[in-house]
Parts: structure tokens; C-alpha cells; sequence
């Protein structure tokens, strides 16, 4: 719910205003409606997906004086506004008001005896933008071949919806810029979107004392800790030119964050927060200034011709002063978050003069409501996403995940899943004395559900500190004298290949044989061969691999100018002295990673059953909570889901209430109906229709969380008064009672809990 009280009043008064471009545009009527959808039985508390919010304005603006009719071919006629105009709504008491819309104007007609009108939509088309993503791994290999550890990323669906959400423009936490270095958004994963990790310590910085790269709810996302990372930079510029390191940290952090630049091998420029969040500014190790955060969530850290200012988004700034101690330019960063931080939002950018405060003075346009983590399950594995749009992927994860998502009134995209909504503390309590103009219901058998049967996609890892995995391998073709071969390699349906070799060598180039005799590295080669003979033809060969996009892969053999009566096969030589007897006529080239991920549709029954004669639920969870070796964020989903339909429940289908501009989606309101219906209820808010054309209107779709009676049955009566009662029983447990309403008001009194 919006902030904000409404003036008292026995009759209420609203007004709005509409702003096109900036400009208060004058108007006669407007209607904004907003919808949290799902394909759920009624019944159930729960949202996914997403729909765009639509309204319509009919405007009053013409000439004061004039004969002309407004229209879109004469200007002069008078003012229309153009699609993609921007367009906001206000409305409220005359004395505060509130955001009802942000959006665009979708299309504009009219009638010359009449009003103009638009449709406006929000910026759900901003998810049209494209997305693709390599597959990822918990525990990723390293880059390079016998690396001594792994690379400990962590990984949650969360990651994914927050890179695709970027992709389409909304941030949680603020943008890469121009000349990022780094940018870590730490979203419930360490993995980069500007820069390389290139180690990350597998139990944090505490070497596994504790679970590592933990989630916690933060300031309009959520925030990280115990990790321990390390990243290669975009770019690379010695200490000279202007840098700025930034962070976002939670109310609640109590422990030791940092990030270090490193110049050259030994020095280094560090951005701190401390447990006290106090934000700290140090060279080598040696304090240059510091700033106490207070209120902030957002600090940077500006180097720049010496001076060195710690700025947060609160505007408060600490400054102190340094000579650069080298020439040498950046060649790594390191994050490092304890037990106790939480922070994200990681970044680390060369600035211009206008570019200094961005950081701090980034204003999130997503909000990720995650008060509630229990159904943000790990992934051991993450899959390929090929390229599809923005919406596509969120829809994905929304609807396995149980997930809320919408663009609010002030364009703000909101990620809420279902299970933290539900959990939410009421924000307003509606009467039927008060508030409510009408309620219609129904009560069926169609939302009930015999069980709950999941399914989700198993993941199994085949992971090495070598680049031994094959992924492919040739056929033994066969080239004529300058013969081109192209073709394009992606893993088969189910698998997903991780960490391509950084190798791609012809066999007979210099350090090539061995590696190849090891297994190591991406290989190919030729033999040219003739009726009876054979020699080695690598040199006549020529070859090329390269990704096309995150899944496929272009690679291409060439055949130079061959002898007469010679062929090129693409084999290794049938014997030699210098290549493993193993080896001996297998077929190239051999296409090979650090790792490999095979996934299997796997079932699970929820715990809670239905009566049998009802249909069963099928829910997939997709691959976004799933474990190689425990399924329970899997029965988590899948049990909420069963709990709510495995019986039948009445559902409200209709309820108009007075107009309240501060009443949003995903609100949790209370329905307090004492005498009327005798009922009171809690209800999230999925569906909010407003409207002004005279009388301000306002129409809820909510779907019911709890319900409670406040009337006794006689079987309540009974079984809370099990014995038979005598009548001095009777007069002991209402000494009081002189009237039928006395003892109607609270039947229950002395009863044994």
C-alpha cells in the first residue's frame, strides 16, 4: 500500500491530475486496470506471470475558442498526444496525492463531434528485448587447464531473473556504465555480467566454516555473503585515470565487506564497509578516509588525481588525499563478504566529471520482494538459455517458482513470490459498513485437486579441473584438394556444455602432441592418404572454431592444394612414434570442455492428497530450484500448492469498494464482515480497476489467504463444552448471562482450550 494517510472526511473528495511529457494535460475521464495472473484454480493464493496494465484518458484539451474540430491532420486544431508520449496519473485528496500510472500512450483516436481519447499501457514491452545466457554450474571449473580450484559462483533462479529483468532495462541494483570495469549485481549469484571471475573460493572467505555465498533480503534486491571472488577487468588503466568503486549495502550488516583493485602485483586501492557500516577508503592497507553510512545502502568510492571521496546515495561524502603510488595498470578485483555482510550491487567503473555520481544517485527501477527466501532453492546447475526475449525467461521461472511480477504505478517492476505475499502482515482493513459496495462469490468443485504432481529437470555434473570432457567428435570426412567442410556444433537435446578449452589446435603445430596424447584441449588434424599409403597431411589443413552464440558453434576444415591421387582425412595416423597408441585412427576433430551438465525430467508427489475423484495439478518447477541430490525446494512448491486445493473453497469473484488511491497489487488487506456475513477474512489483492469519469471508482480481485467465522455452530458449542453440562454448570460458566445476546456474543466463554 502507498504511503500516506487520506483526509478524514464524511464524504470523500478525490481529484487527479495527468502529466504527458511532463506537462499537466487537461482531461475528462480516465480508467487504469492492473491484473496479477496465474492459471491456478481460484482457490489458491498464488501468482505468476505477467500482464500489462491497459487504461484509456479522455481529454478535454481544444482551442478556448474555435470551429475546428481536433484532429491529427491540422496542429492548429489543437493539442493531441502522440504514441509513445509518456504519461502519468495522479490522483488524490486535494491534499497529498498518489501515483495511479506511468506508462505510454499506446493510440489515440477521436470522433470531430466529440472527445478526443488514448489507450496508455505501461513498459511491460520493454521485456521484448532479447536474452540469452550461457550454462552455468554452481561450482563453475576454471578457465585454465589444472587450475588449482574450482571457481565457487553460487547460484539461485533469482541470478536469471535479475539478468533478464536487466537485459530489458529494470534494475535492482544500478546499471553497468560506459567503461565498467567490473560489475558485479550479486543478485543470489557471483557470477560477472562485465569482467571474468577467474577464482572464487569454495566456502568463502572462511574457507567453508559456514554455508557460503548466502542470500539475504536487502535493499530492493537482496544482498550476499561469506564469498570470496576474483575478477579479471574489462579494462585495464593504470591509477591515473578516474575510477570509482561502488557497493550497495543492507541495513543489517554487521560484518566485513570489501572490494581491492590490484596494480600491478603488490598494490592496491580498497572500498570497504565495516561492521559499524562505516565505509572505509585504504591504499596498501592504509586508511585515507572514512564515512559512517547511517540511513545510506549505496556507497562509492571515487580515485581521482589524487583525492579520494567517499560519497552515499544520502549525499554525505568523507574526502582525503594520496599520491599514486604506480604506473602500473589494473590487472584484477576482489570481492570479498563475510558471515556477517550484506551487500551487493558490486561495481567498479573508469568515470567522466558527469558520470562521478551515478551510483549514489541511481534511483532502482525493480524491487525484489524477498522478505520470504524459503522457496529460492540452490541450483547445482544452470541451463542454457538460447536466445529467446526478456518476458519469455521471466514467465519461465515465474510460473515454476510460484512468483508475482509486475510494472507498478510508478513503473517500478516488482518480483514478489507467492509464499512472501501470503505472509505479509495486513496493510488495511475493509468493512461492510464502510468500504464495501459489493461482493459476489461462488463455491464449486473445480478448484479441488485430487494431488499435486510436480516435475522438475534433474541435473547431473560431470565437472574437471582439465578440459577432458568430449563433447564431440568427428566422422573421419574426407577432403579433396581444396575442399571447404563447415558445420555447426551444439550438445545434443538435454545437455548443456560447459567451459569451452581455451585450446583449438591442429595436430602437428607446435604444442600440440602433448596435450593431444593427454586428452587435453580441443584437437583436430589430417592424415593425406592415398590407395596404399598414409603420411601426415596437417600441414595442408587448415581450421577454424568459434561460438556463434551460446550454444552453437561454427567450425570449418579447409583443404589446401593436395597432390595428385591425395585425399585429406580427418583422422589421426594409423601408427606413429609420437602419438599414443590410443589415439591411433581416431576420427578429429575432438571438441572438448571442463565440464558437462545432462539433465532428466524427473516427478514427485506432494505430501498432502485430495479426495480422488478430482483431477490432478501438474506443476513444473522446470530447472529453477533443482539439486543433484535433494529435491526439497521441489516438495516445498508442490506441498503449498496441494494445501490449498486438496479440499473446496468458497472464492470471492467480484468485489467493489470505495475508491483509496494508495491500494496496490500484492497488497494483503483484511475483509471484516461481523454482522453481514459474519466472516472475516484476509485476501491478497490481485486485481485492482480504477476509474474516474465523475465518481471515483474502484474494483479488487483478491484471492482469499485465511477465513474465519465469527458465529459458533452448535457442533463448535459442543466440542468445546465436551461433558454435559448441568445447570450449575451452566451458571458457573455465565454467571452473567441475563440476555440471549450476552451468551450469543461469546458461546464459548470457559470453555477448555
Amino acid at each position: 500500500m502507498l504511503p500516506g494517510s487520506l483526509v478524514s472526511s464524511d464524504v470523500s473528495a478525490f481529484t487527479s491530475y495527468i502529466l504527458v511529457n511532463g506537462v499537466v494535460r487537461d482531461h475528462k475521464s480516465w480508467s487504469v486496470d492492473r491484473d496479477l495472473v496465474g492459471d491456478l484454480p481460484e482457490q489458491v493464493a498464488a501468482v505468476s506471470g505477467i500482464k500489462q496494465a491497459t487504461g484509456s484518458v479522455v481529454w478535454n484539451e481544444a482551442p478556448d475558442v474555435s470551429t475546428t474540430a481536433v484532429n491529427p491532420w491540422n496542429e492548429s486544431s489543437g493539442w493531441l498526444p502522440k504514441t509513445g508520449d509518456r504519461v502519468e496519473i495522479w490522483a488524490g485528496d486535494g491534499v497529498t496525492y498518489w501515483q495511479q500510472f506511468t506508462g505510454a500512450v499506446d493510440e489515440t483516436s477521436g470522433d470531430v463531434f466529440g472527445l478526443p481519447q488514448s489507450s496508455i499501457i505501461d513498459d511491460y514491452d520493454k521485456l521484448n528485448a532479447r536474452f540469452s545466457h550461457e550454462p552455468l554450474m554452481r561450482i563453475m571449473p576454471p578457465r585454465v587447464r589444472a587450475a588449482a580450484d574450482y571457481r565457487a559462483v553460487g547460484l539461485k533462479h533469482l541470478y536469471y531473473a535479475d539478468a533478464a529483468l536487466r537485459a530489458a532495462g529494470f534494475y535492482a541494483t544500478p546499471p553497468a556504465e560506459n567503461r565498467t570495469i567490473v560489475s558485479v549485481p550479486a543478485q543470489s549469484s557471483m557470477w560477472p555480467e562485465v569482467g571474468v571471475m577467474t577464482a572464487g573460493v569454495l566456502g568463502g572467505p572462511d574457507a567453508g566454516a559456514t554455508p557460503w555465498c548466502s542470500t539475504y533480503n536487502g535493499p530492493s534486491g537482496v544482498s550476499m555473503a561469506d564469498v570470496l571472488n576474483t575478477y579479471s577487468p574489462h579494462l585495464a588503466y593504470p591509477m591515473t585515470e578516474p575510477v570509482r568503486f561502488s557497493m550497495t549495502v543492507g541495513a543489517d550488516h554487521s560484518g566485513n565487506t570489501t572490494m581491492k583493485a590490484y596494480y600491478g602485483a603488490t598494490d592496491y586501492v580498497e572500498l570497504a564497509v565495516a561492521g559499524s557500516r562505516t565505509a572505509i577508503a585504504r591504499l596498501n592497507g592504509v586508511q585515507i578516509c572514512s564515512l559512517v553510512m547511517g540511513a545510506a545502502t549505496r556507497v562509492s568510492l571515487l580515485v581521482k588525481a589524487g583525492v579520494w571521496t567517499l560519497r552515499t546515495n544520502t549525499a554525505a561524502t568523507a574526502t582525503g588525499s594520496v599520491a599514486d603510488p604506480t604506473a602500473a595498470v589494473m590487472e584484477r578485483i576482489t570481492i570479498s563478504a563475510d558471515v556477517d555482510s550484506r551487500a551487493a550491487g558490486f561495481h567498479a567503473v573508469h568515470t567522466s566529471t558527469s558520470t562521478e555520481n551515478l551510483y549514489t544517485n541511481y534511483t532502482p527501477t525493480a524491487r525484489y520482494r524477498m522478505e520470504n527466501l524459503s522457496h529460492l532453492g540452490l541450483m547445482d546447475a544452470g541451463p542454457t538459455i538460447e536466445p529467446t526475449t526478456c518476458r519469455d525467461v521471466l514467465e519461465q521461472i515465474s510460473k515454476a517458482t510460484l512468483t508475482g511480477m509486475w510494472i507498478d504505478e510508478a513503473g517500478v517492476f516488482q518480483w514478489a513470490p507467492s509464499v512472501g505475499l501470503k505472509a505479509q502482515a495486513s496493510v488495511q482493513t475493509l468493512t461492510d459498513v464502510d468500504d464495501l459496495r459489493s461482493l459476489s462469490w461462488s463455491s464449486s468443485l473445480l478448484g479441488v485437486r485430487s494431488k499435486v504432481e510436480g516435475s522438475y529437470d534433474l541435473p547431473t555434473i560431470s565437472c574437471s579441473r582439465w578440459d577432458n570432457i568430449l563433447g564431440y567428435q568427428g566422422n573421419t570426412e574426407t577432403l579433396e584438394s581444396g575442399q571447404v567442410k563447415s558445420e555447426f556444433i551444439s550438445p545434443p537435446s538435454g545437455t548443456d556444455w560447459v567451459g569451452l578449452s581455451q585450446d583449438y589446435l591442429i595436430l602437428g603445430e607446435p604444442g600440440a602432441s602433448a596435450p593431444s596424447n593427454s586428452g587435453h584441449g580441443s584437437v583436430t588434424g589430417a592424415v593425406l592418404a592415398g590407395e596404399t599409403t598414409e603420411e601426415a597431411g596437417s600441414s595442408y589443413l587448415t581450421s577454424t572454431f568459434e561460438q556463434i552464440n551460446v550454444n552453437t558453434y561454427k567450425l570449418v576444415h579447409t583443404a589446401g592444394a593436395l597432390p595428385t591421387g591425395k585425399k585429406l582425412e580427418l583422422r589421426y595416423p594409423s601408427t606413429s612414434t609420437t602419438i599414443w597408441p590410443r589415439w591411433f585412427k581416431e576420427a578429429f576433430p575432438l571438441l572438448r570442455w571442463f565440464g558437462k551438465t545432462d539433465w532428466a525430467k524427473q516427478t514427485l508427489d506432494a505430501a498432502i492428497a485430495g479426495p480422488a475423484y478430482a483431477p490432478v495439478l501438474a506443476h513444473d518447477c522446470g530447472p529453477w530450484v533443482s539439486k543433484e541430490a535433494d529435491t526439497i525446494f521441489v516438495q516445498r512448491i508442490i506441498d503449498s500448492l496441494a494445501a490449498e486445493v486438496n479440499e473446496p473453497a468458497p472464492v470471492i469473484t467480484g468485489m467493489r469498494v470505495g475508491y483509496d488511491p494508495r491500494r496496490q497489487l500484492g497488497d494483503v488487506i483484511t475483509i471484516s464482515s461481523p454482522e453481514l456475513l459474519g466472516i472475516t477474512l484476509t485476501a491478497l489483492i490481485v486485481s485492482v480497476k480504477n476509474g474516474a469519469d465523475g465518481p471515483y471508482m474502484q474494483s479488487l480481485g483478491v484471492r482469499i489467504i485465511t477465513a474465519a467465522t465469527t458465529f459458533t455452530t452448535y457442533g463448535e458449542f459442543e466440542a468445546a463444552h465436551a461433558d454435559t453440562l448441568t445447570y450449575e454448570q451452566w451458571r458457573l460458566l455465565f454467571p452473567d448471562t441475563a440476555t440471549y445476546s450476552t451468551f450469543n456474543s461469546d458461546p464459548l466463554e470457559g470453555a477448555t482450550p
